[in-house]
């Protein structure tokens, strides 16, 4: 069917650089678990939504805002290409008298903007009236920033499954620096006290990967050993509570991600520092944690004591 003489003055075009690859918004454009998440403006919620996302396959979206009745927005895949591009008609039907009910039409390019960056260039055209351009142009911007705040959302957080390993301990030490200097050693500066110099990769971040690496030599060796330390943030409440994995090798967790939470509660000229470490393979295991970690805790007490 012909579609009536486009007015040059009814169209909109937007453009928005978000946060995840292409696919990743590909995807939040042509899934329907997804469209719930953002596909609506603000103060608007998305009651239902349905996506045949293949050519000829019909879109449907219901969302429910202040307005008695609810907003419904119809359509068709006309075109789409993974990762690059969608067109799609666009019909509305709902209480907003400012929007055409005429049949438009939506293109969305996506373009690579950096390693995990992609800028949205969406078009809307085949409006009858400036009016429903403005009010459509008012309507994306909101919908495109609750896409940008989807995908620039942290990923869940899984902590390990301990439930097969009840092994675990709790130290406790009042140490002499304040809570600020203790959560810094903990997510800055572990090289200050515990890792060896050079070797630590550490972002203080929930769910950011850290690797860092001790150099002891036992009695009698000939040569220090280097032990490789692996492990994740999974919580961190600045200057109050430090929650990571902690995974190291032979005589250590022996490869099983354990779990280590510090917890900081300041006192009369100090710190109350209470550390507990669950998820432990065995007995063994635990014990030999059980005799190490009050002596690296005193020798964070006496590295920050000099703050």
């Amino acid at each position: 069917m012909e579609h009536p003489k486009e007015n040059p003055e009814a169209f909109l075009r937007l453009t928005r650089t978000v946060d995840g690859p292409a696919d990743a918004v590909y995807a939040a454009f042509t899934d329907a678990a997804l469209l719930r998440r953002w596909f609506a403006p603000r103060d608007h919620e998305v009651a239902e939504a349905e996506a045949d996302a293949r050519v000829g396959g019909r879109h449907r979206t219901v969302v429910e805002g202040p307005d008695p009745d609810p907003h419904v927005l119809t359509g068709e895949y006309r075109e789409l290409v993974p990762g690059e591009r969608i067109v799609m008609t666009w019909a509305y039907d709902g209480p907003d008298r400012a929007v055409d009910r005429s049949e438009s039409l939506v293109t969305v390019e996506l373009r690579a903007a950096g390693p995990r960056s992609t800028k949205v260039i969406l078009r809307h055209e085949r409006l009858d009236t400036p009016r429903s351009s403005e009010r459509l142009r008012a309507g994306w911007a909101e919908c495109l920033d609750k896409l940008a705040s989807l995908l620039a959302a942290p990923a869940p957080v899984c902590p390990p499954d301990l439930s097969s390993r009840p092994f675990d301990l709790a130290v406790e030490r009042t140490m002499a620096a304040p809570p600020d200097v203790l959560f810094r050693a903990w997510t800055e500066q572990f090289d200050r006290w515990f890792a060896a110099q050079g070797t630590v990769l550490m972002r203080a971040e929930v769910n950011a990967p850290f690797f860092f690496e001790t150099v002891h030599r036992p009695e009698g060796a000939a040569e220090a050993r280097r032990h490789p330390h692996y492990g994740r943030f999974l919580r961190l409440e600045r200057d109050r509570l430090v929650q990571l994995t902690w995974v190291t090798g032979a005589g250590g967790t022996r490869g099983e991600e354990t779990v280590v939470t510090v917890e900081l509660t300041p006192g009369h000229g100090g710190t109350l520092l209470r550390l507990t470490h669950a998820g432990f393979p065995d007995a063994d295991a635990r014990d030999g944690h059980e005799q190490a970690w009050p002596e690296a805790l005193a020798h964070l007490d006496r590295q920050t004591a000099k703050d």
